[in-house]
Parts: C-alpha cells; structure tokens; sequence
C-alpha cells in the first residue's frame, strides 16, 4: 500500500488559520489607527507601528492603553479606589439596563439610579480561585469584559 505524503489534519488546519489571520487588516475608528495580524510559528501576533506584539503585550496607544487579546487590539483600563468602584458601577449599570431591556417591554422600563454595593456586585470568587477586583483592574490592565464578571448576574 502507498504512503500518503500529503499533509496531516493538524498540518491543514494550522495552514487554514495562517491562510485566514495572517495579514488581515483591522481598524478602530474610535482613536484613527490601523494593525494587522500576524501569525509567526503558528503563534498569533498583532502588527501595530512595525512592531509585532505577542498575547497579552500592552501597549499605549494616543493616550489609550490596549492589550492584545485572541489576536486582537482590546481597549484596557487601569483604575484603583473610587474610580475603579465607578467604572464597575457603570459597567454594571448597562448589563442590568440590556437584562431588563430584554425581559420587559421598553414602555415598562424603568431604572433605579441607587447603587447598593450587595445587590449590584457580585462575589468574586470564581470556581476554587479568589479573584479581587483590584488584581484584575488596579495592579493590572482589565477590560470591559472583565468586569462584567463581578456584576451580580
């Protein structure tokens, strides 16, 4: 029976992936700039002002902090004490308006403006790992996501 020198399944699918991101152009109207992805030893990278940054590298861009996340630019935040109970508070805010948005007719909606710390937070503890907020957002970068998760769901 004849070998078959063709490519294995993982073989095609990395190639499929380097096919489909490497190079592709992205742009983020908000701060005017333009990066494209990179795929390097089967590593995805994004290519902003001839540098190739690595998941998870971060970089200021126009006064904005961003770190690469699956292959793309994700706008991050660094905020501690009140200005990081305000940015949760916010976020949280437009989760519970899009919930009750979804669940009641926009004739009925109404939204309290009050803030109670225990019923809009949720705990921090994620499976056998405790997770505080100020790792995440105050001695780290944390994006929008990220803090969606200590909204009380």
């Amino acid at each position: 029976m004849p070998t078959n020198s063709t490519e294995s399944d993982e073989e095609q699918v990395d190639a499929m992936f380097r096919r489909e991101i490497d190079g592709t152009v992205y742009h983020i109207k908000a701060v005017g700039i333009t990066y494209r992805q990179r795929v390097r030893s089967n590593q995805c990278f994004v290519e902003y002002d001839n540098q190739l940054l690595p998941e998870n590298a971060v970089i200021k861009i126009r006064k904005k902090n961003f770190r690469v996340e699956n292959c793309s630019l994700e706008r991050v935040y660094h905020a501690c004490g009140p200005n990081l109970l305000l940015m949760l508070s916010l976020v949280c805010r437009v989760i519970d308006q899009d919930v009750q948005s979804y669940s009641h007719s926009f004739a009925n909606f109404k939204r309290s403006t009050s803030l109670s710390p225990r019923s809009k937070f949720r705990s921090t503890t994620f499976s056998s790992n405790r997770v505080v907020i100020t790792d995440s957002c105050c001695e780290n970068f944390c994006s929008i996501p990220e803090l969606t998760r200590y909204c009380h769901q």
